[in-house]
């Protein structure tokens, strides 16, 4: 069935009929006699309107559209409303588009609706203001074009369209926010496509504005969008290198809600660089400051659940930096960034939960770079965790990073201190690194002796560099005892130390054939034996006993197997 028209409102009492003398009536008499005057109203309004009377050819459309005085007929009130547009009605030019747009008689007929929409709102009609700025968002009887729709719903809603009837002025002002929005959005999206930054700064600039006027005109989700591009234009200022500029836009964006501004905000807080404060002194109490900002910045991101701003603060709980130290919070914080699947965050709430062995397993992942990025300053501190629990590996990890000065001050000293600790609990490349300082006087006395006896503990567990090092080592004291270098002149001692040059070779062939150590293996060994036999050659019997006897003592010293 076909809706009524809508679009021509005139009062009915206008056109009621006459009173009755003396308050009495006779029905019959008075519908006898209104009939006749209605029919008189209704010919009277023909011809008139046939003459071109618009106010007749209004009255009759009408007429026709209500079924008043005559039977009900729309196409009649549709050619009685189109002469009455014809000439220049902007009301009937409109209600006559919106008979095409709803198709009230026949199909609904887009352009030509469109047409006489525009010709009511060039005359500056807020209805068919609004409608047309609809037509054009929508793409209905022409090509969609939300600039044009724009300025024509901005028409509208300057005049308060409709505020004192079905509220179409703050429909027309909703509609132009959402018009604003859609623009703001357009032109993020031209930014996207620029290969010019200066175009696409422009083209961000100019969806700031779009946003900004939909706010004025209370658009709720465009608010989300200004906070976007304040920290789109923060981006930019970045990468053109403007700190004061990339400061303002993030704080602009940060204060809006913006995670990942709130995020950056708090990052800049703790240098202090693209804050302008890079060449300030950083005095303890500034630094504090600095810490406790970033803090609260990385808190309010966190709170959105940004996983790096998560990750970050559980950083500085569990540094104590900007807030007091707390390994709960720290960890409480670590896990939900893990739950997004943060790696670095995942591997440090395993590590303070799971206990030594998992601290030095993160040790080694930021050692190697491995699922985190290289910090041997990261890597230091969790192996002395998982160290101080007795951690052997730890210790030995945490040695060669003092040894190294990788993510510590270098110090021999300290490193022969964490070798020899996990050189006690048996570990062999420990036990391998302690005999080098030995050997080179590095954190310790130079003492072959004791370098000899640490390679022998690591070698009777397998240890390749230690089966390589131990013969060489003997070697070194056999000749130092025979030349007088550095000790008593002793063949004796001499002899004792080669017989266990020669048994730590021989002992390395039953392991191994590497034979890359100066010379081949056994010319090493030949070279070795022959050394001896020449010594034999001048010793007494009796001294060749004493060094014999000697050798038995020093290897089992040695704590050779």
């Amino acid at each position: 069935m076909k809706r009524k028209f809508s679009f021509l409102l005139v009062a009915a009492a206008c056109f009621c009929g006459g009173e009755v003398a003396n308050g009495q009536s006779d029905d019959r008499f008075f519908y006898t006699a209104q009939r006749e005057k209605d029919t008189q109203l209704l010919n009277s309004t023909r011809e008139k309107a046939e003459q071109g009377d618009a106010e007749a050819q209004s009255l009759l459309s009408w007429m026709y559209s209500a079924g008043f005085y005559i039977g009900q007929d729309y196409a009649e009130a549709a050619k009685w409303l189109r002469k009455l547009a014809e000439q220049g009605d902007a009301e009937s030019q409109n209600n006559l588009g919106r008979v095409y747009a709803y198709g009230e008689v026949g199909p609904n007929d887009n352009v030509e609706a469109a047409k006489w929409f525009r010709k009511a709102a060039e005359q500056g009609l807020a209805q068919a203001q609004f409608n047309l700025g609809w037509m054009y968002e929508h793409g209905q009887g022409m090509p969609k074009d939300e600039v044009e729709a724009a300025k024509w719903y901005q028409k509208a809603a300057d005049q308060g369209y409709g505020k004192q009837n079905i509220g179409y002025g703050a429909k027309a002002q909703n509609n132009l926010g959402e018009i604003f929005c859609k623009l703001g959005v357009m032109y993020e999206n031209d930014e996207a496509e620029q290969k010019n930054n200066r175009e696409a700064h422009a083209c961000v600039l100019a969806a700031l504005e779009w946003y900004r006027k939909a706010v004025e005109l209370g658009n709720a989700k465009a608010k989300n969008n200004i906070t976007r591009i304040h920290y789109k234009l923060g981006e930019f200022e970045k990468g053109r290198g403007n700190r004061s500029g990339t400061w303002l836009w993030y704080k602009e964006a940060a204060w809006g809600g913006h995670a990942e501004a709130q995020f950056k905000f708090g990052e800049m807080h703790t240098t202090g660089g693209e804050l302008g404060w890079g060449h300030v002194k950083k005095t303890k109490r500034l630094v504090e400051g600095m810490y406790k900002k970033a803090a609260e910045w990385y808190r309010k991101a966190a709170e959105q659940g940004h996983a790096e701003a998560q990750f970050n603060l559980g950083e500085m709980y569990r540094n104590g930096e900007g807030v007091p130290q707390d390994d709960g919070e720290a960890a409480k914080w670590y896990r939900k960034a893990a739950d997004q699947g943060h790696a670095e965050a995942q591997f440090k709430f395993e590590a303070m939960q799971g206990g030594a062995e998992a601290q030095y397993n993160l040790g080694n992942r930021y050692r190697d770079g491995e699922g985190v990025r290289q910090d041997y300053g990261e890597a230091a501190n969790w192996y002395r965790k998982a160290a101080d629990q007795g951690h052997a590996k730890a210790q030995n990890s945490l040695g060669v990073r003092y040894a190294k000065g990788q993510g510590v001050r270098k110090s021999y000293k300290e490193a022969v201190k964490w070798y020899r600790k996990a050189a006690a609990q048996g570990y062999a490349t420990s036990q391998y690194n302690l005999g080098n300082r030995y050997r080179d006087g590095e954190g310790v006395r130079q003492d072959y002796g004791e370098a000899a006896k640490w390679y022998r503990k690591a070698a009777d567990q397998g240890h390749a560099k230690a089966k390589k090092e131990l013969p060489e080592c003997c070697s070194r004291i056999s000749q130092a005892y025979f030349n007088g270098d550095g000790v008593p002149k002793s063949d004796i001692e001499g002899y004792a130390w080669l017989v266990l040059e020669i048994l730590a070779i021989k002992d390395k062939d039953r392991h191994d054939d590497l034979s890359d150590f100066y010379f081949s293996q056994g010319e090493f060994r030949l070279w070795s034996e022959k050394r001896l036999s020449d010594l034999e050659k001048r010793l007494t019997a009796e001294q060749i006993e004493k060094g014999q006897a000697r050798a038995v003592e020093l290897h089992r010293s040695l704590g050779a197997k």
